[in-house]
């Protein structure tokens, strides 16, 4: 699996890039090496707050700004794209190992362990993974969410967002729920 072991998020040593784009509902990483839809409600709770990229990682968060008063509520969304032309042998081992090394990367302080583990296909029948962890982000008991998306002879996608778990009632009110963000994370598209 070369091009996925080496990526450990917190210590890319990346080029920080200009203003992303945005169109037609959808934010474009630098160089345009994929897009995701922003258009729905919940989805405009987040702004761009870092982009990272190199030749072969684009390293993106965006933050919770729901407009209304957070009320302590806190969280942030996170896409981390590998480029890479291997094909991966086993997809329950490559993506437990991006998950536990991106959690331990990105929230060293946040001892998050993974508790569920699923499989799941998109509309188009593109297989999955799930992962739900439980930690603590910004010093508050939170939750995380996380999809592996393995786009043969491109590249693989870790989609995630952390949320502290004080904010669980503007997340209602905001209509973002796990299913909201799993609607986000699948129509995460490559380049093509």
């Amino acid at each position: 699996m070369r091009g996925v072991a080496p990526l450990a998020v917190a210590g890319l040593c990346l080029l920080a890039t200009g203003a992303a784009a945005q169109t037609a509902g959808r934010y474009t990483a630098p160089g345009g090496v994929f897009s995701i839809a922003m258009a729905a409600p919940p989805d405009r709770a987040f702004t761009i707050e870092k982009e990272q990229s190199d030749a072969a990682h684009v390293f993106v968060v965006f933050k919770f700004a729901p407009g209304t008063p957070a009320h302590g509520a806190s969280g942030e969304r996170s896409i981390v794209w590998s480029a890479t032309t291997d094909l991966v042998p086993d997809p329950d081992t490559a993506a437990t190992g991006l998950v536990n090394a991106y959690l331990s990367d990105r929230f060293p302080q946040g001892g998050f362990s993974v508790d569920v583990r699923l499989s799941a296909r998109t509309a188009s029948g593109r297989l999955y993974r799930i992962f739900q962890a439980h930690g603590r982000y910004r010093d508050l008991p939170s939750a995380w969410q996380g999809f592996v998306l393995f786009f043969p002879g491109k590249g693989i996608a870790l989609i995630g967002e952390v949320h502290t778990l004080n904010g669980e009632g503007l997340r209602a009110t905001l209509g973002l729920g796990d299913a909201e963000t799993a609607a986000w994370a699948t129509s995460f598209e490559p380049a093509p």
